[in-house]
């Protein structure tokens, strides 16, 4: 046997076992979470209070006791109680149905694990969906001009806070931006195109640049604020976007200057549209939100009357790392922040279970990130409308071809790369990651996953 042969069987070997592994991890971790009455539980619910005592799925009749409020004080109560007596047995915290809108990350490491014998379990109770939302509703809103409408940002909690993305009546909307956004031609309408005679798309050119935009003699505008702006554009060959700010205007030679290099030079007849700018909000579903008067300024596609509009404050909604082991969260809605939603790093047997994830990730953002570590999974999820990627798996060891085992299994997995349109359902790096039984649909560019890893 060559040393080719050597490895493509170490491989398959490792694969092999990986997969009846994963289904044992999964049906272990079901019967171990599903007997509540073996395992201690603590609640939390919505007209919860911290300083009860948790033990409550409701309110007693007198009021005086009940479930937590937020689900850092469950975590809280799991430390006091292994730093006590360990972990005789699993513990589960059952969050009540109801909307908990987070001041901060949900963040447990090392010292919050499970074991074998007793894992911890974070899950909606029975069969109810409780709301984490990394946001805070925005309300005082008040005619500026015409249909567009203002509110003031430093008088509800959002001083301060800056965000790039806004959701009204669960959906996102869209940054001031022109071209306008075509909702009948999503992919290929709402687009200018860089000046210029067209050039050999694969061949070097003189005078080539990833940072100098020429733009048409009637796309020309001036701004107040030019510094606010940015460019999304696909520059040569048309497979990778880039969003990147805007520094200079040269009105005579119009030329803009970007802030950064795009990945590739920008060309004649790349297309592309400018957002950010006040100027540009000119159509339903659009908002703009003024840095320096702290002013967010939308125009509803709908009247506003009974319907929620929600500013990202965070950019994750929940953190697992540091060498945590042992964590399930199951059964939860989580929708809204502008980064990654869920994070797993270097952690060891962690489970994201049965969570419909939605509305969530920026340019770099996506839905669950899983890095490094073993046997962590991702199943049984829903993931839709994400910045980036799905799901993101790494971890192994190329030298030694050493599997993670981390795995996404039985997911359902649809709308990603809102922003970067390289993203996938399912990017694997690494080594033996597992990604099965999942369906992928609605993606900007790759049908359903990036495997740059070894299997």
């Amino acid at each position: 046997m060559n040393s080719h042969s050597r490895i493509r069987w170490k491989i398959m070997k490792s694969s092999r076992g990986l997969i009846k592994w994963t289904w044992r991890l999964l049906l272990t971790g079901a019967l171990l979470t599903s007997n509540f009455a073996s395992a201690l539980n603590y609640y939390v619910a919505p007209d919860g209070r911290d300083f009860w005592s948790g033990q409550l799925a409701i309110p007693n009749t007198s009021g005086k006791d009940g479930p937590f409020a937020t689900l850092e004080r469950a975590r809280d109560e799991i430390r006091k109680l292994k730093r006590k007596n360990g972990l005789p047995e699993p513990v589960t915290v059952q969050v009540r149905a109801g909307t908990y809108f987070l001041n901060r990350t949900f963040k447990l490491t090392a010292e919050d694990s499970g074991t074998a014998g007793a894992p911890i379990v974070y899950r909606g109770y029975g069969a109810e969906r409780p709301l984490l939302v990394g946001g805070k509703p925005v309300a005082g809103f008040t005619q500026y001009q015409d249909e567009i409408l203002v509110a003031d940002m430093t008088t509800q909690g959002l001083k301060g806070i800056s965000f790039r993305q806004l959701f009204f009546d669960g959906r996102r909307q869209i940054l001031a931006r022109n071209p306008n956004h075509d909702p009948k031609n999503p992919s290929a309408g709402g687009w200018a195109y860089v000046d210029g005679k067209p050039q050999d798309t694969y061949r070097d050119q003189p005078g080539d640049s990833k940072r100098l935009l020429t733009y048409k003699v009637e796309d020309a505008r001036s701004f107040r604020r030019l510094a606010e702006g940015e460019i999304c554009i696909f520059p040569r060959y048309n497979w990778w976007n880039d969003i990147v700010r805007i520094v200079a205007n040269d009105p005579a030679k119009h030329i803009l200057t970007l802030a950064e290099d795009c990945s590739f030079a920008i060309r004649p007849g790349d297309r592309y549209y400018r957002q950010g700018f006040q100027e540009d909000l000119d159509c339903p579903g659009e908002w703009y939100l003024d840095p320096a008067g702290r002013k967010l300024y939308f125009w509803p596609p709908e009247p506003l009357q009974g319907k929620v509009v929600i500013a990202p404050t965070l950019r994750t909604i929940v953190e697992i790392a540091n060498g945590a082991s042992r964590i399930t969260l199951r059964g939860f809605d989580i929708r809204y922040c502008e980064g990654d939603a869920i994070i797993l790093t270097e952690t060891t047997n962690c489970l994201v279970a049965g969570c419909a994830i939605c509305n969530v990730g920026d340019y770099h953002g996506s839905g669950v990130v899983i890095t490094g570590g073993s046997s962590n999974g991702v199943a049984g999820c829903d993931i839709s409308e994400v910045g980036r990627s799905g799901v993101f798996l790494s971890g192994g060891d190329r030298p030694t071809l050493h599997p993670s085992g981390n795995y996404a299994d039985n997911n359902y997995i649809h709308h990603v790369g809102v922003f970067y349109k390289q993203g996938v359902g399912i990017d694997l790096n690494g080594v033996g990651n597992l990604a099965a039984h999942n369906l992928i649909h609605d993606g900007p560019r790759w049908e359903s996953f990036s495997a740059g890893t070894i299997w």
